[in-house]
């Protein structure tokens, strides 16, 4: 029998890396609903990155899940508007998620005395909505939009 020296120690987790803004696993199981028989059960599920919610069928008798739906799968049947819209929306979804974790990622740095310059996020959405002022007034007035450059 090994003796109570030979156990690794355990690991402490922070409040911070339990509740980050980038969740560790995907969402909960929606909509559950068993088949009349009691053998199969339907989900729907989003696991972590993937984009939308997919039904899964379970088989309580052989224990076997089958994803019934993928984007993949879907993209057959939505038209080519519809899958750039929602790829769009996933990717600004990702970079706001990404954004708010390097945010709370540079507290905890703060908090623990490292030097961090908390003013990087203010200042990317002060020089975004500038190009943004200056792409519609360009727009607005048929001259092409200034360089980036000349934003600072």
């Amino acid at each position: 029998m090994a003796g109570a020296d030979s156990v690794p120690a355990a690991s402490t987790l922070t409040l911070e890396q339990v509740f980050r803004a980038q969740p560790y696993k995907g969402e909960s199981a929606k909509d559950a609903q068993f088949s009349r028989s009691g053998r199969y059960l339907a989900y729907r599920w989003n696991s972590f990155g993937e984009p939308g919610t997919d039904l899964y069928v379970h088989d309580t008798k052989t224990g076997k899940t089958l994803r019934v739906t993928t984007p993949a799968v879907m993209a057959r049947f939505d038209a080519p508007e519809d899958i750039e819209r929602f790829e769009r929306k996933f990717k600004q979804k990702q970079d706001e998620t990404a954004q708010r974790q390097a945010k709370e990622v540079a507290q905890q740095a703060y908090l623990r005395g490292d030097a961090v310059d908390m003013d990087q996020w203010e200042n990317a959405g002060i020089k975004r909505v500038k190009k943004e002022i200056a792409e519609k007034s360009s727009a607005a007035h048929g001259r092409p939009a200034p360089s980036s450059a000349r934003l600072r």
